[in-house]
């Protein structure tokens, strides 16, 4: 029974129309590429210290460069044994399907790419790049998944709050035009976290390729569907009766930027793995230089402390200006859409 710790990394084109908020306009330029390579090298990197018996693989289209930032890929993905694997196929909706995250669904090539590879009772972590493992991933996690056959992250949002185009409310009413409809509610679980056992992969996948297909037949018809593979996979887990909420003691989604938005945990010590999309510009681009040195790459991901300041976990969270303005109208936009709401119905 082995432990398979996975991400992907899909390089887009030059000229690509994609959209990732957190790289800016464009995501096709050699500074957003090298952005997402260096949080996935981060991420074996902290797994291959404290997972040293797990297989790391990483799914892509095109192999990194040949140096980042003056460090040589091949040697660093020779010490942190990752496999490069190619994509079995590319999973992308048309252009004028929800403009963000329009790379997201390839997370669904990547499952198939694992189900060629899992076996027997081996426990699958399909992660986004940027996430760092702070400690082993725990053998009663992996118990866990064998017996329930899948683990969940959900982030507890209000009803109300847009989650990439859905809120609850939405994504229930969405869930339920699809075939097979969910037999409780739907609660939106993030992409970024996909952990199951090999027995259920293939029914998984299956449900959500079919999901998928039904995603791009709603588009045609110009109906309200899933924007993004977390609401796919939300919809998968409910149809599968699979529980929510399994692995909110391994996994947080942390945002850690005090001038727009910050959620750092009280518990993020006691955490397995701490996911930062407000990171990748500057605490993997800290960490990523430390990985010249195996010393200080095993210093930075064992020591707690500088794991924690590297990525700003610990800077007092204070609440600025800009994040008190956001905040208010954030709340006086829920208010006015359920007054609308309320009116309509």
């Amino acid at each position: 029974m082995a432990l398979i710790i996975s991400t992907w990394m899909y390089t887009l084109p030059e000229g690509d129309s994609a959209r990732h908020p957190q790289m800016g306009a464009r995501s096709d330029t050699t500074e957003a590429k090298n952005a997402y390579w260096r949080c996935a090298f981060c991420m074996f990197a902290s797994s291959h210290v404290h997972n040293p018996q797990a297989r790391h693989i990483l799914f892509c289209n095109e192999l990194p460069p040949k140096y980042i930032d003056g460090q040589s890929t091949k040697e660093l993905s020779e010490q942190f044994a990752i496999e490069y694997v190619p994509f079995p196929s590319i999973t992308r909706p048309p252009e004028d399907y929800y403009p963000l995250w329009n790379t997201q669904f390839i997370v669904l090539d990547a499952l198939d790419g694992l189900k060629n590879i899992a076996q027997g009772e081996d426990s699958i972590l399909l992660l986004d790049g940027d996430m760092i493992f702070t400690r082993p991933f725990p053998e009663q996690a992996t118990e866990r998944v064998q017996k329930l056959k899948a683990l969940t992250y959900n982030m507890n949002y209000p009803a109300d709050q847009l989650i990439n185009g859905l809120t609850h409310h939405d994504l229930q009413k969405v869930s339920h035009t699809y075939q097979p409809p969910p037999p409780n509610n739907v609660i939106y679980c993030g992409g970024e976290f996909i952990f199951l056992s090999q027995s259920i992969l293939h029914k998984f996948l299956a449900r959500a390729r079919d999901g998928y297909e039904q995603c791009i037949q709603k588009h045609k018809a110009g109906e309200q569907n899933f924007c993004e593979e977390g609401h796919l996979l939300s919809w998968v887990y409910a149809t599968l009766n699979i529980p929510v909420g399994t692995a909110n003691d391994l996994v947080h989604r942390i945002w850690t930027d005090r001038g727009v938005y910050c959620n750092v945990p009280k518990n993020f010590e006691s955490l397995v793995l701490w996911h930062l999309p407000a990171e990748k510009k500057k605490g993997f681009v800290k960490a990523f230089a430390k990985l010249a040195s195996s010393k200080d790459t095993i210093n930075i991901f064992t020591n707690i402390n500088e794991m924690a300041k590297c990525f700003r976990l610990t800077v007092p969270a204070y609440v600025t200006i800009p994040m008190t303005i956001r905040r208010l109208l954030r709340k006086i936009y829920y208010m006015l859409r359920e007054i609308i709401r309320n009116k309509s119905s």
